[in-house]
């Protein structure tokens, strides 16, 4: 596929994407110590559950967006917006596994793009896709990507929307055709964000899998413990 074929000036108003699509989530006030007792107990239980086993990965597939969306809050439990008008729904409630795409990078594609497979993510006007993982994810970064002539970067961060340190950065190839290759991106500690940056090549990204870090018994008790002192204080 020569570079560029097909492509739309994607420039156009692919603005305002971040916080812009409504959220699901509702944070409920617990009114009384026993509330909080009870969520401690709980959150014990739940710590005794997770020792000893391994979270299930991820993978987002991109399957049932429309063309030219942007996934923003869809993976977070949340709906996916038109990438040119942020403010108009076109896909969700979405799988709520705690995965943004913030700012303007990430589209997916029309059939002007020439690709067999339109359930991927590309970039928007060469601008970085930032995805952000609430908990962080451990072990690696797997996904599949077609690149006409190599030289992208995926760096994986460990701090959230890109920021922090790099703990791993992968460069990738040339592939052939329409035919995808697999990366396996290994790193050590916890990520929490990953920033795929466009050099110049074109390229799109599909079957991105992480392994979610499991929630912990210290967290939950550490913000059960501010919602005491919380409410102590009022």
């Amino acid at each position: 596929m020569a570079e560029g074929t097909g492509l739309l000036n994607l420039h156009t108003g692919i603005t305002g994407i971040e916080g812009s699509n409504p959220s699901l989530s509702a944070n409920p006030f617990l009114r009384n110590g026993s509330a909080v007792l009870r969520l401690a107990a709980l959150a014990l239980s739940l710590s005794v559950a997770f020792v000893g086993s391994s979270a299930a990965a991820v993978t987002l597939t991109f399957e049932g967006l429309p063309s030219l969306a942007h996934p923003a809050n869809y993976y977070d439990g949340g709906f996916a917006v038109d990438a040119f008008d942020p403010s108009t729904i076109v896909a969700g409630p979405g799988p709520d596994y705690g995965i943004r795409f913030v700012g303007a990078g990430p589209l997916v594609p029309n059939a002007g793009f020439g690709l067999d497979d339109l359930e991927v993510i590309v970039h928007a006007a060469s601008i970085d896709i930032r995805m952000s993982v609430d908990g962080g994810f451990t072990g690696s970064l797997e996904l599949d990507y077609l690149s006409n002539s190599g030289g992208n970067l995926i760096d994986v961060y460990d701090g959230p929307d890109a920021t922090g340190n790099i703990l791993a950065t992968f460069t990738t190839s040339a592939t052939v055709g329409q035919t995808y290759a697999h990366a396996s991106i290994p790193f050590a500690g916890t990520a929490f964000s990953v920033r795929f940056r466009q050099q110049g090549s074109f390229v799109a990204y599909d079957n991105i899998q992480v392994v979610p870090e499991p929630a912990t018994a210290a967290l939950l008790l550490l913000g059960l413990a501010a919602l005491g002192a919380r409410r102590r204080a009022s």
